[in-house]
């Protein structure tokens, strides 16, 4: 009976019912969205980490890294040397899952370039990536062969099934009217992953050997023939050096010169005196080798310097590409110590012979510049060494452990390249140390992301708008309740004489009380109901376009418990709201409201 003179007086005013349960309902809009779309947002986010820890790929920045490598949404900036990563690989204190990319499929075969095109991307890796994700073959079996692919189960639902053969289009959203499609190499599906609620869902996956096979002799970067045609282009191609114009330099000022650039070779010879550096603490940083090699650089900087003043050159000009070195020095040390190559020794000497005539500095700073390179190589070769070296001294301890250590299949393949690796720490400090090796001593050939930092960052991004837009929401609530208050004060003092006559007709105070509570219950009630139903049915359309955005699975049906705080907070702000106004008309005199009626 309540229920229906309460509801009586709410459609008897529909204008202000309405307005108060449409504020409730955009309140609750707001709110619900945000909650749905953020809560599955976290979810596969956190799901496609799974348990790694770290990132190891090209230098570049960190968040790039995560998002291409483990979320697969942002495509990587290049690739990797293996024989660069080679000492993360073989670390005992972690477990890596190589990463390589490049290609992906196109619904319509690479035939059509519009945004409508499902574009899924293809993956070279191995079993221990499906493992890390807890993952197992549903349909089929896992790839045995070079070119035998699994799907994730979203690309299969895409039309991929087992026996379907496709051509893998180079690029990673589609590349435009001229992107390349490897109409020579055949992919087969041979097994359909379950479904795992991950990014394993929406990848393609073959072995690392498969997408390496691909990109030989297309100019990818796959082919090791292929960059030492690039690297005779590279010189080739050198800029010749220009027409020397001498200064008008008197013989004194041309000796002085000379005697300053003799006076940098000497110094040069003496850091290049002995025979070999033991590595005897392979944990100092400070190690002599790497003084020294730091001093040669710093003095044949100096020679090219005084060298172009005898040439008539400003610094730097005259060649615009350092020549590559003419033997590689990281292959010639051994674990026992480093030595100094009889060639370095017989290069700089040859310095001296070309700085005494003005038609031989050319010659010269083309081999001082050539010499300055090499000393690059011999500082990182000596820091792979020390590297190596700890690996060893590792494997070692855990060997007297009982952990069996088998050799990684990658290291017989050092002049190939991989785009990252996926890195999950053991246990202990080793992890860390390896993130800090690579920042201090690689930081020119790879790049490392923490992945817990990075996230946190990422959501340190998105939280704060979202919590600002919930507190927006939550103050329209608040405005929804003054509204409902308003309103119910305005209808009591319409009503002052029918509540009179209801209590005169015996209907007691707790009675009157109730029933404007109930007013006010039921307006926030309407207000949460309506805003429910119509945030469930906004997420399932943003669903779609959130699919198409990050070929995530989203639904707007699916139901949360903070849902129903939300719904408390609701009925509290219409108690709230009509507690006010139900006091009011409790305490009415109805003697005073009836003589004046």
């Amino acid at each position: 009976m309540i229920f229906k003179v309460a509801w009586k007086n709410i459609i008897t005013n529909p204008l202000s019912s309405f307005l108060s349960a449409t504020l409730f309902a955009i309140s609750i809009i707001i709110i619900l969205l945000l909650s749905i779309v953020g809560y599955q947002l976290e979810e596969k986010f956190d799901a496609s980490r799974k348990r790694v820890h770290m990132v190891v790929g090209a230098p570049g920045s960190e968040m790039d890294l995560i998002m291409s490598s483990i979320y697969h949404i942002s495509p990587p900036v290049q690739n990797i040397k293996i024989k660069d990563a080679a000492f993360v690989i073989a670390d005992p204190s972690v477990s890596v899952v190589p990463l390589a990319m490049g290609d992906h499929w196109a619904e319509d075969g690479g035939k059509g370039h519009g945004e409508d095109v499902e574009r899924r991307r293809i993956v070279g890796t191995d079993t221990s990536y499906l493992s890390l994700y807890d993952v197992d073959v549903e349909t089929g079996r896992v790839w045995n062969e070079d070119m035998e692919v699994v799907v994730g189960s979203e690309v299969h639902s895409l039309g991929l099934d087992i026996g379907d053969k496709f051509v893998g289009v180079h690029g990673f959203v589609g590349g435009g009217e001229d992107a390349h499609v490897h109409e020579d190499q055949l992919y087969t599906v041979v097994g359909i992953l379950e479904p795992s609620g991950t990014v394993l869902d929406q990848l393609i996956l073959c072995s690392v050997e498969s997408v390496w096979h691909v990109h030989e002799g297309h100019g990818h970067g796959g082919s090791d023939d292929n960059r030492s045609k690039m690297a005779g282009v590279r010189q080739e191609f050198q800029p010749p050096a220009p027409d020397l114009i001498y200064l008008p330099l008197n013989p004194q000022e041309q000796d002085s010169i000379r005697s300053i650039i003799n006076q940098k070779i000497d110094n040069i010879k003496k850091f290049t005196a002995v025979d070999s550096f033991k590595l005897d603490n392979p944990m100092s940083a400070s190690s002599r080798i790497k003084q020294d090699m730091l001093r040669i650089r710093s003095n044949l900087k100096s020679i090219i310097k005084h060298a172009n003043l005898l040439a008539g050159n400003h610094y730097g000009e005259l060649l615009g590409v350092m020549p590559d070195s003419s033997f590689s020095i990281r292959d010639s040390f051994s674990m026992a110590g480093v030595s100094i190559p009889s060639q370095l020794k017989r290069d700089i000497s040859t310095l001296e012979t070309l700085s005494n005539s003005n038609e031989t500095i050319p010659g010269l700073i083309q081999k001082a510049r050539v010499l300055e390179g090499v000393t690059y190589d011999f500082v990182f070769g000596y820091e792979r060494v020390k590297t190596d070296s700890l690996i060893q001294v590792r494997r070692e301890m855990m060997r007297k452990r009982g952990v069996k250590i088998d050799k990684h299949y990658l290291l017989n393949h050092m002049d190939k390249e991989i785009t990252s690796l996926l890195v999950t720490f053991r246990g202990g400090a080793g992890g860390l140390r390896l993130a800090g090796t690579i920042k201090e001593d690689y930081q020119n050939r790879l790049g490392v992301a923490m992945v817990e930092v990075q996230v946190d960052n990422l959501y340190g991004l998105v939280e704060p708008g979202i919590k600002y837009i919930k507190l927006v929401a939550y103050i329209i609530m608040v405005v929804s309740g003054i509204s409902v208050l308003i309103s119910l004060v305005k209808s009591l003092r319409e009503r002052k004489y029918e509540m009179a006559l209801m209590r005169v007709m015996g209907a007691t105070q707790i009675k009157i009380f109730l029933l404007i509570l109930l007013e006010g219950m039921i307006l926030s009630i309407l207000g949460f109901v309506l805003g429910f139903i119509a945030a469930h049915l906004l997420a399932e359309v943003l669903a779609g376009q959130l699919k198409a955005e990050y070929h995530y699975n989203f639904t707007g049906f699916i139901f949360l418990k903070s849902e129903l705080w939300v719904l408390l907070i609701t009925l509290g702000i219409g108690f709230v709201s009509a507690l006010i106004p139900a006091l009011m008309i409790m305490w009415t005199n109805i003697s005073k409201t009836l003589s004046k009626q």
